[in-house]
């Protein structure tokens, strides 16, 4: 099941020279979100607002350049957040997934006994809340099989065409080659999964639930994906998680042996379930849920 798209879509650029660009994106995210995806090389920045406002909420919109297809916020006139773009070529994220990606908390989180699999193409890992694609190539390039859902359309056309340029850079092509993306509710894709008990680990990262969000994206990368995305949904538990959250740690639970979920340092479990022992990083916890059971709080592990 696909992301919902409400709208056509326009991918706006403002050089001729870009149009073989554009048009690639365009077919690409067209047989990704099952929609019509027009091009406009004409439009201000302003207009190609007007085009699309009713599709890419608050004024996001998607547009072309020679780096990549981006997300700009605002118009011409008020720009406001950094425009967001997936980059895995940029020399610091080549150096965590070349260097330094085996330290990470993350990939402590992720791997174990319950994580580890006969599967010749290695252990599966669903990335149910993929965003800008950066936990899904960590763990990619430490061998996990990744299968990355991004519900909202625009996330995912730009984290479609970050993967499409990793795939033909030589640096990062073998990472590329072991992700594939799915533009869907996770929630749906987890339902299906529940009687199959197919995936080894399932990650989750509800970002702005729980508190204050923390990121290793750059300041203004994390305010235009708050931009988007928007905050913690109504109805949230006292936990400070909203129902989607909490529903798809259940769903998690019933179809994979490990479950790994992103929290800020001091927040509480999702919806106060304890996990099995969480791993520690400088700006956040990973906390880890295992078919073993889960053990008290005050006797979770620090790894």
């Amino acid at each position: 099941m696909t992301a919902v798209v409400p709208h056509d879509l326009v991918i706006a650029y403002d050089d001729p020279a870009l149009r073989p660009l554009a048009n690639n994106a365009r077919l690409r995210i067209e047989r990704l979100l099952d929609c019509t995806v027009t091009l406009d090389c004409t439009v201000t920045l302003d207009d190609a607002h007007e085009a699309t406002a009713a599709t890419n909420d608050d004024g996001v919109r998607l547009f072309m350049t020679s780096a990549g297809l981006e997300l700009r916020f605002g118009t011409a006139a008020a720009p406001r957040q950094r425009p967001l773009r997936v980059d895995w070529t940029e020399p610091s994220m080549l150096r965590r997934l070349r260097g330094q990606a085996g330290r990470e908390p993350l990939v402590q989180a992720l791997k174990g006994k319950s994580a580890r699999t006969t599967k010749p193409e290695g252990p599966v890992l669903i990335d149910a809340t993929a965003g800008l694609g950066i936990d899904s190539a960590i763990a990619a390039s430490r061998g996990f099989l990744v299968i990355a859902i991004e519900r909202h359309p625009l996330l995912a056309a730009v984290l479609d065409d970050g993967i499409e340029r990793a795939r033909r850079d030589l640096r990062t092509a073998d990472i590329a080659a072991r992700l594939h993306l799915e533009a869907a509710d996770a929630r749906h894709v987890l339902e299906g999964l529940a009687h199959e008990h197919d995936a080894d680990v399932v990650y989750l990262d509800p970002m702005f639930a729980g508190a204050a969000p923390k990121s290793a994206l750059p300041k203004g990368s994390m305010q235009g994906l708050r931009c988007l995305l928007g905050g913690a949904a109504a109805g949230a538990s006292a936990a400070g998680d909203d129902d989607d959250t909490i529903e798809l740690l259940e769903l998690a639970r019933a179809c994979a042996r490990r479950v790994v979920v992103k929290r800020p340092p001091k927040a509480a479990p999702v919806g106060g379930i304890a996990p099995t022992r969480s791993a520690i990083g400088e700006s956040c916890r990973f906390d880890v849920y295992t078919k073993q059971g889960k053990a008290p709080l005050s006797e979770r592990s620090e790894t």
